[in-house]
């Protein structure tokens, strides 16, 4: 039977050439990651990570916890099952480690797909295999490594839909939404932003039907799930919601805000007030606030009734109060970071990081708002321009837009933590006009160096 016959028939021969360099990225990926391992001095555990394992306990039992939603908690379990022959932490960050490095490979698929060039892919991915600052997050019992891998797939399955047009992707774009919000409650909205993409595409691009129906069902199914999980939630734990970290982050808000003294709630204020004297002046930490004085029961009815009567009977300063701690508080701050930086028994990671990652001109957090801005503005020049709609661009940004804004509006600190997921995005918006800039100087050159030798392509109409 012949190469054509078979072609026919839906068997492809398999090309090498875009094999080899996938194989290369994932094996570059998992050498760097299992060197970096060496060089720590232990698994940093953070408070976070004790109740990620706690949880990931519970999830045996068929419990869940109150603040950590199931996912990731899952992950870990499952970790330690794959690898029962290492503590669940060890087993944690291996398996990330893993699933880091097929999120290169990834990285390689996506830039390909965007930079239509298997060399341009080839070097962002190597670049994304050496940053320190995306795999510091494999090694620490955190969910921004699943995060991050998620984020990859959930592009990865758009782009792949733009391209084939099977509902199938976009079934599996809203799929990892759904998950993604069982991972952190901060991506609750996320589907809905899935969907609005999804929208945009349908109307701008006549295929109202298919994103409508299938939008609208796979909403209404991820929703139901929630539903389902917070009276779960409400049934083991007390707790009608996904996860008390909500009330926890607004409590956290109105205190950073220095708010709390505008509540209703004497008896709270009061508690405030007496847990600032006894600390030496610093505010308390809003979820043992909570915990300490009993505020955990009844729904935390009595706390959320608090913080949400401030804010909105003041929503204009609670505003005001979120912008100037955008831009006194996170402004200066850097955005790629590494939780790992006192853990190390080598120097290198951390010279690595300084060399890749923490550039001056680079890692601000101004200089990156700028980018995603002017990104931004390219697109939307493009769309009402040129008619020209670059959808994989649009859902890099809108991506990147919903992450950027919930950690400066509704998250606790951590800024730097928070937009982690989105950082992968963020240097393909990079490359995008390093790139760009290359192929500028690369023509000007060719230009000069035809004019040496005599030819100018100017003339070649008239020839």
């Amino acid at each position: 039977m012949t190469e054509a016959k078979l072609s026919k028939k839906g068997v492809h021969k398999i090309n090498i050439k875009n094999i080899v360099p996938i194989v290369l990225v994932f094996l570059v990926a998992l050498a760097v990651r299992a060197i970096y391992f060496t060089a720590l001095h232990s698994i940093a555990i953070y408070p976070d990570s004790v109740e990620y394992l706690s949880s990931a306990q519970k999830i045996e039992s068929f419990k869940i916890d109150v603040s950590r939603v199931p996912i990731y908690p899952l992950f870990i379990q499952v970790a330690s099952q794959i690898l029962s022959g290492f503590s669940m932490e060890r087993a944690t960050v291996l398996l990330q480690m893993v699933t880091s490095s097929i999120g290169v490979v990834l990285v390689f698929l996506i830039s390909r797909n965007l930079f239509k060039s298997t060399i341009k892919a080839f070097i962002v991915s190597i670049f994304c295999a050496v940053s320190v600052c995306l795999i510091n997050w494999d090694f620490l019992v955190l969910t921004e490594s699943l995060s991050i891998f998620l984020v990859l797939l959930l592009l990865l399955s758009f782009m792949m839909y733009m391209r084939k047009k099977s509902v199938v992707y976009m079934i599996m774009a809203f799929v990892i939404s759904g998950l993604m919000m069982f991972i952190r409650p901060f991506y609750i909205a996320f589907p809905i932003m899935v969907l609005m993409a999804f929208l945009l595409y349908g109307f701008l691009e006549s295929r109202v039907r298919q994103v409508v129906v299938t939008g609208v069902l796979a909403i209404a199914v991820i929703y139901t799930c929630l539903i389902g999980y917070m009276y779960l939630n409400m049934t083991q734990n007390k707790y009608f919601g996904i996860s008390d970290v909500s009330v926890i982050n607004s409590l956290g808000k109105v205190l950073q805000y220095d708010m709390y003294d505008l509540g209703g709630n004497i008896k709270i204020k009061e508690l405030i007030k007496k847990d600032i004297e006894s600390n030496n002046g610093k505010l308390p930490y809003p979820k043992v606030f909570i915990y300490e004085h009993g505020f955990n029961t009844n729904n935390y009815s009595e706390i959320s009734d608090f913080t949400k009567g401030i804010m909105l009977k003041h929503p204009y300063m609670y505003v005001s109060k979120t912008v100037e701690y955008m831009l006194k508080g996170i402004s200066g701050s850097t955005v790629f970071t590494d939780y790992n930086t006192q853990n190390y028994k080598a120097n290198w990671p951390k010279s690595l990081f300084n060399a890749v990652n923490n550039l001056p001109l680079v890692n601000n957090f101004f200089v990156i708002v700028a980018l995603i801005l002017f990104e931004s503005a390219a697109i939307i020049y493009q769309a009402i321009k040129k008619r020209y709609y670059n959808w994989n661009w649009i859902f890099v940004i809108l991506i990147i837009v919903y992450q950027f804004g919930m950690a400066i509006i509704g998250a606790d600190g951590e800024f730097a933590r928070l937009v982690a997921p989105t950082y992968i995005l963020l240097f393909l918006i990079m490359f995008k006009y390093l790139y760009w800039l290359f192929d500028i100087i690369k023509d000007y050159f060719s230009k000069n160096a035809q004019k040496d030798n005599g030819f100018d392509s100017s003339y070649t109409a008239v020839l």
